[in-house]
Formats: structure tokens, C-alpha cells, sequence
């Protein structure tokens, strides 16, 4: 049933996760509401069969999410095992020490409210009138989590019911507390315990699976995180029976600090993870996709974000990371181009060393022109049509950070378009599958190419950050067919900012452009490396120059490949 597992390191990936699951929970809830026929898709793909505790069959993510204590609030979402090694517990110190002791406990972690009232809306499934009781004050709870200060936990907004031992509390990291910046210093983190149990947890994930395909990796691979992920993969492949692995690094910062911030140690300490997640981790990985929300709010794609708020910048990943890996799951009449991951990383890991891959998109995606009279009469389709433009920026923005590439660098490309409209209403799949050849005619480019297309837009959960605002009457007129609003949530224009779906084109793909971002990481290292400042980062993280020389030999191979 090609199953896939994924494994979550870290806060901000975590974050991302909980929008990620959010919007694949949407998605299942809106084919089994309309029927199969509007979009069938694969759910059993990244989720499994679980039991709620009501005895009531539901959809819980093949998921696996690595934490530090103290960095999620208590939900019956998660389970209370999960809850209650989120503190610490006095017997787990009792044993070290046999005199007098006194504990001093803080309270847990409160709970949002929209977390709150999901739950209780989850204790009685089967009451229409405690559900419909609840919807006001839940949309209303939902709208309040995009206040300022509102969301501090990616338990705060997810939806979705976690299996049981889905979350592992690292024991010694706490959250906000503890110095885990660096990232060595995950690669030795684990206790021959704890290691132990994070492999057993990953076991079950695959013996539930019938025939798994692969691992997805989401990591904060500018911290320890990266550095636990690269120590530990090998073995989650052996204990989940893979080989096939998709690693997403996610970013919660898009550029290095600048120099004068604490006298450069900040930006030496960014040049240095950079080098080291970019050669340690995608070693590890069969394709390795560096992620980051587009650069700037008031860009091209008439969204409007907090680029210094988690709750917004992780929206965005994971609405990218959604429509990526769609084809993964994809499978009805109203789609096409279904993907396996042997197939992506077929087609976009040029070879062992230069198995990085970009991610550029745009949400909304574009407005399909209508068809002109002259167009509809020509039959020659080697002609371009002449309002087809590349999709390139500035109509494109890029999430991949600090690359700069074009249609022009690609090698191959996975494009998924979702939800395309034209003339105000939904565009058909074949319209929409036209006007890409189109594109693609007028780009000029010839690559390895595979493209998914869905009639479907991609459907938005409930808790959503409020990025539409700035798409004005005319836009949203002309998207009709790509944005459909929340009615009753909001009056007026306000009711922009709540979609109930929204459509989204992304290009996922492997580029030349490599070749010069690696050199330039390569030389931002081998400068942090040589100074004081950096060397002394190193020896706080007890980075031996065994490791230092692999990263430079690793990265200088993938120069080598990409050139």
C-alpha cells in the first residue's frame, strides 16, 4: 500500500508538522464529506487506522516527533503518556539520590483554548447539538490564534489525534533552557536507552505498515536537531525496513544574522551548522530539500505574514510541503501524476552527491488565461500561446533560502498544480494540463519533467494564519474558482482572510544552481573555521577535525557533481 513514515525533529519542524497534518486532515475530511468522485485521496498513504477511545475508527498520522521538554502543552490529542513525560517526575530522580530531597514542581503547561474546546468536542462525537454548540466559539477560537503572542506551542493548533507514544521527550533538553544551538551537539545527545526506545517506537511504525516505501524527515537542521537526525537515520531505516528517505531541513529564519549581532557568534555558528547539516545530513538521505518560508511578506504572492512568528512562517512550509509531495498520495479521476518516492528520488537526485532539490511556488497559483479565438482556431501547439509567461519569479517566489536559480539552471522538476482556476471558476484538468505544455513551450526548456495535476484546490484547515488579506476584490474575483471563502466566519472584506481551500502550483526540482550555493557554503565554513570565534564554537561542541575534514571533502564533492 506504499505507506510512508515521518519522523519530526525539533520545535519549528514540529510546527510545521501540526499545520502539515492539519491540512492532510482537511483534505481526507473533504473526500469522505463530497464522496470519492470530487477527490479520492490515498489517506492510508501517510496515516494509519486507529481506534479512538470512544471505539470510533479514525485517521492517525505514521508519525514520529522528536521534542524537548517543556515545548508542547498538554492534549488528550497526544495522550496522556506523551503529557506526562513532557515533566519532570520526581520519581525519576529518586533513584540517584537516598538522603533528604525536596521537589519543586511548576504546573504544566496550559492548554489553548481552541485545543480546549476540540477536545471537548472530541469527548462526545456523537452529540449534534454539543457539536453545533461549539462550532461559534471554536471558529472564534480559532481566529484568536492569530493574535500576536496567541500561538507558543505547536500543540497550540493541531486537529489531528496522535497515536500514543507518537511524541519522544528528549530527557535532558528543555525547552528554551537548555544550550542545544549546535549541531554536534544532538549527535551524541541519546542514552543507549532512550535510543533504544526511540528505534522500538519507530518499529511499530513500520510493522503497520504492508509495504513501506519510505521515511519523510522533517529536522531543524540548524540546531542539534540536525545533528540527532544525522546520528540516528541509519538506524530508523534499519528498524522501519526502508532505504528511501526525503529529508525537508526546515528553517524558522530564512538569512544568517548579521555580523555585529554578540560580536558574530550567532553568524559564525549559522555558517558553521549550515556546512555541517548540508554534508552530514544529506549523506544520510536519498534527497535532501532545504525549506524556508519566501523572503518577504509584501513579495509577489499577495500573501501578508509575520516572518518573525512560527505559527505564520510554518503555515507556509508546510502548505509548500503539502502540495510537493501530493503526488505521493494522489489517486482519482479528478487527478493525475501519481509519484512514488523511488520515483522522486529518481528523478530528482542527479546522483549520490548532488541529491539536493529546490522548492519555488506560488499560492495562489496563477490565473489560467482564457483562451483567445485565435488560440482555440490554431492546432499547432508547437506555437506558444502568447499570454502564457515562464513561471519564474518575479511571479514565483522561492523557498528554498539563499538560492538563487531559474528555469533556466534546471535539470529535472516534479511540477503539482492544484485547484488552477480560469474565467472565475475551476479550471478542468486537461485546461489546466494545456496550459502548462504551453508554459513549458514558451520557458524553452528541455528536462526531465513529471507533472500533477489536480481539479482540487488544496483545502485549509480551520486554524490557518490570515495571510490573504492583502489579495484585493479584483483578485479574489478573478480567483473564484481558486479561493473560496469561510461564509459567516467574518463579514465583508474580512471574510478574505479565512479560504476554505486555495490553489497552489510548486516546482519541486534538482538545478545547476547548486553547484555555486554549496561553493559558497563551503568557503562561509572553511572562514568560520579558520578564525578564533569559530574554532572556539567547535570546541564547545566538541566537533573533532575528523568530522571537520569530512564535511569539507563532502561538500567539495558536491561542487564537483553539480559543475
Amino acid at each position: 500500500m506504499r505507506e510512508v513514515v515521518t519522523v519530526q525533529l525539533g520545535d519549528f519542524a514540529n510546527f510545521t508538522g501540526s499545520h502539515y497534518w492539519n491540512l492532510l486532515d482537511a483534505s481526507a475530511e473533504y473526500c469522505h464529506t463530497h464522496g470519492p468522485q470530487q477527490e479520492n485521496v490515498q489517506s492510508h498513504v501517510f496515516h494509519q487506522e486507529k481506534l479512538t477511545e470512544q471505539g470510533q475508527s479514525s485517521w492517525a498520522p505514521r508519525l514520529l516527533a522528536i521534542a524537548a521538554r517543556d515545548s508542547f502543552a498538554g492534549s488528550s490529542l497526544i495522550g496522556s503518556a506523551a503529557y506526562a513525560e513532557n515533566g519532570l517526575r520526581s520519581e525519576a530522580v529518586s533513584w540517584a539520590w537516598d538522603g533528604q530531597m525536596e521537589l519543586h514542581e511548576t504546573d504544566l503547561i496550559a492548554r489553548s483554548e481552541y485545543n480546549e474546546l476540540l477536545e471537548t468536542e472530541d469527548a462526545e462525537p456523537d452529540s449534534p447539538a454539543l457539536g453545533n454548540a461549539i462550532q461559534g466559539p471554536l471558529e472564534r477560537a480559532a481566529k484568536d490564534l492569530d493574535v500576536p503572542g496567541a500561538v507558543t506551542m505547536w500543540t497550540d493548533f493541531i486537529e489531528v489525534l496522535l497515536p500514543t507514544k507518537a511524541v519522544f521527550t528528549l530527557p535532558d533538553i528543555w525547552h528554551g533552557s537548555t544550550s542545544f544551538g549546535g549541531f554536534t551537539q544532538g549527535m551524541g545527545i541519546l542514552t543507549l536507552g532512550d535510543r533504544e526506545e526511540i528505534l522500538d517506537r519507530a518499529r511499530l511504525l513500520g510493522e503497520a505498515c504492508d509495504s513501506p516505501q519510505g521515511l519523510q524527515m522533517l529536522v531543524d537542521d540548524m540546531s542539534g536537531f540536525g545533528g540527532l537526525a544525522a546520528n540516528i537515520l541509519p538506524d530508523l531505516k534499519d528498524a522501519i525496513g526502508i532505504q528511501t528517505v526525503l529529508t525537508f531541513a526546515l528553517r524558522a529564519t530564512r538569512d544568517a544574522p548579521a555580523r555585529s549581532t554578540q560580536q558574530g557568534t550567532a553568524q559564525a555558528q549559522w555558517q558553521l551548522n549550515e556546512a555541517l547539516s548540508m554534508a552530514c545530513l544529506s549523506s544520510e538521505t536519498s534527497l535532501f530539500t532545504p525549506m524556508a518560508s519566501p523572503a518577504h511578506p509584501s513579495n509577489q504572492l499577495g500573501l501578508q505574514w509575520d516572518p518573525d512568528r512560527h505559527y505564520h512562517t510554518s503555515a507556509l512550509c508546510a502548505a509548500a510541503l503539502d502540495n510537493m509531495t501530493f503526488p505521493l498520495r494522489a489517486g482519482s479521476p479528478r487527478s493525475t501524476g501519481s509519484l512514488t518516492m523511488a520515483e522522486v528520488v529518481q528523478l530528482l537526485a542527479i546522483r549520490p552527491s548532488a541529491n539536493l532539490a529546490t522548492m519555488s511556488g506560488r499560492m495562489p497559483a496563477p490565473i489560467i488565461p482564457p483562451p483567445t479565438a485565435e488560440s482555440q482556431q490554431d492546432t499547432d501547439f508547437r506555437t506558444p500561446m502568447p499570454q502564457c509567461q515562464p513561471l519564474q519569479p518575479p511571479c514565483m517566489a522561492q523557498w528554498t533560502p539563499g538560492l538563487q536559480a531559474s528555469q533556466h539552471t534546471m535539470l529535472s522538476e516534479s511540477l503539482t498544480v492544484r485547484g488552477a482556476a480560469c474565467n472565475g471558476t475551476s479550471a478542468s484538468r486537461s485546461m489546466t494540463e494545456e496550459y502548462l505544455q504551453q508554459v513549458y513551450m514558451t520557458e524553452g526548456l528541455r528536462c526531465r519533467r513529471h507533472t500533477c495535476v489536480s481539479a482540487l484546490g488544496m483545502q485549509l484547515p480551520l486554524p490557518f494564519p490570515a495571510v490573504f488579506r492583502n489579495i484585493s476584490a479584483p483578485q479574489m474575483h478573478a480567483a473564484a474558482g481558486a479561493l473560496s471563502i469561510h461564509q459567516g466566519l467574518q463579514q465583508g472584506s474580512a471574510a478574505l482572510n479565512k479560504p476554505r481551500s486555495c490553489s497552489m502550483l510548486s516546482r519541486w526540482a534538482a538545478s545547476q544552481s547548486f553547484g555555486p550555493y554549496v561553493d559558497g557554503i563551503l568557503t562561509r565554513f572553511q572562514e568560520a573555521h579558520a578564525n578564533s570565534l569559530g574554532q572556539t564554537i567547535i570546541r564547545n561542541w566538541e566537533c573533532d577535525e575528523d568530522i571537520i575534514a569530512a564535511v569539507k571533502e563532502r561538500l567539495q564533492d558536491m561542487i564537483d557533481s553539480f559543475n
